[in-house]
């Protein structure tokens, strides 16, 4: 598909609703150029796609410069490996044995490792900058929950397509931004995702294109309701095959 994160790829169609791009040239209005509505309480700063849950969450990082704790160690000065655990967004000890090194040595991996931890367990790991040197730079790691949708569970019918259709809008290191609403009870920001390059909000175009539920309990907005209606009557995503599907939010209260 290319990397979305440039502009070439601005004037190509949103994946797998290409079949069906009337409806979304039709509401182009509804997709792209939006402005944040007077639930947003905070325009997020711009971040980077890092990885998929399923068709409606999203790992995203961003960089920090003065992160709002005590770090015991500043990151230039974290032990190699212990750099390359957090880069990995894995914590890792690495025990240091009797005898190994001198006392010094020991108190600083020790201290390293200490502040390995602090780091990861408060959601923030060490990537790699690629600028010819050898520099690292902290970044904040948060799971967002994108408003106005609920997708397929993974383990239910077109959960792993939705997933998909998701994954094909957002590449990895793709760059967005995010109008913040709330934190849902998992601790997850809950937010509307703006795709920078083209301005296409994510959240829309997944109800559109088919691929999720309007989530009316959490947002009784008719023209976001809208979008599911014109899925269904397109027969699009999860709606081809007819109405039969059951939600999301009745299949989670359901036994396994």
């Amino acid at each position: 598909m290319g990397n979305c994160g440039s502009r070439e790829c601005v004037d190509q169609p949103v994946p797998l609703m290409s079949a069906k791009r009337g409806v979304v040239d039709r509401y182009r209005d509804q997709l792209f150029d939006l402005r944040p509505d007077s639930a947003v309480r905070e325009v997020c700063l711009v971040c980077s796609v890092d990885r998929v849950v399923d068709g409606d969450t999203l790992v995203v990082e961003y960089a920090v410069s003065n992160p709002d704790m005590d770090i015991s160690v500043a990151v230039r000065e974290l032990a190699y490996e212990v750099t390359r655990s957090l880069e990995g967004g894995r914590r890792r000890e690495s025990p240091v044995r009797g005898g190994a090194a001198s006392p010094s040595a020991v108190a600083a991996k020790r201290l390293a490792t200490y502040s390995q931890r602090k780091l990861f367990h408060l959601g923030y790991r060490v990537c790699r900058v690629d600028d010819g040197r050898a520099t690292y730079q902290l970044r904040r790691v948060m799971c967002v929950r994108l408003r106005s949708m609920d997708a397929p569970e993974k383990h239910d019918a077109f959960g792993a397509e939705s997933k998909q259709v998701l994954q094909a809008l957002l590449p990895r290191g793709t760059s967005i931004q995010l109008w913040i609403t709330d934190f849902d009870v998992y601790g997850r920001v809950v937010a509307d995702v703006i795709r920078l390059h083209d301005r296409l909000h994510i959240n829309r175009a997944m109800l559109i294109s088919g691929w999720a539920w309007h989530y009316a309990a959490y947002d009784g907005r008719a023209e976001v309701a809208q979008l599911e209606r014109l899925a269904r009557s397109a027969r699009l995503g999860i709606w081809a095959h007819g109405d039969e599907n059951t939600p999301p939010w009745q299949s989670r209260r359901s036994p396994r």
